[in-house]
């Protein structure tokens, strides 16, 4: 019997999105409740509980575009996030009783990655209105690093200014 609260969980370091469908897990854990005794109120009506739930991981949407039609059409690849030493991804522990959604501190990495990429075939566009490739990495402010975008033509590298992406977010 495994009575713990302590649960393993893994944010792959390597990720996959294609035709507009993530494919990597996004775990969510239900922020602590406590329950009462009675959810009846004096004039009879009933309060219904209502539990809250957080993804563990940031969600990051890169919307790869370009203004000049050379670059239009173009196949991305993939696209990485390199922050060395960070944590990024890997496997980790966490007590899902004492579960903090706003605490970036609540997780005990047991293999860290410090890089993730995640794998796609989307079409460079010709604007930022359509949908981006998305990529799950652990919430963190990000000071160092680049981001790499990989076509089918060529690569392009950007430097990681400082970031910081909130838990259960979409950024």
């Amino acid at each position: 019997e495994n009575l713990t609260s302590v649960r393993c969980f893994n944010l792959p370091a390597s990720q996959e999105y294609k035709a507009g469908k993530f494919t990597s897990s996004l775990p969510l854990v239900g922020e602590p409740y406590t329950f009462k005794s009675n959810y009846t109120h004096e004039d009879g009506n009933v309060e219904l509980p209502v539990i809250h739930f957080s993804n563990l991981y940031s969600l990051l949407e890169f919307k790869v575009y370009s203004t000049s039609s050379k670059f239009v059409g173009e196949t991305v690849k993939s696209i990485t996030i390199d922050a060395p030493g960070a944590s990024l991804a890997g496997d980790f522990k966490m007590d899902v009783q004492t579960f903090d959604p706003k605490d970036f501190i609540t997780l005990d990495f047991t293999a860290p990655a410090s890089r993730v990429t995640v794998s796609t075939d989307v079409k460079v566009a010709a604007d930022n209105t359509g949908s981006g490739v998305l990529m799950a990495v652990m919430p963190g402010t990000y000071t160092d690093g680049k981001i790499t975008v990989v076509t089918d033509k060529a690569t392009y590298v950007k430097d990681l200014a400082e970031l910081t992406f909130a838990r259960s977010g979409k950024h």
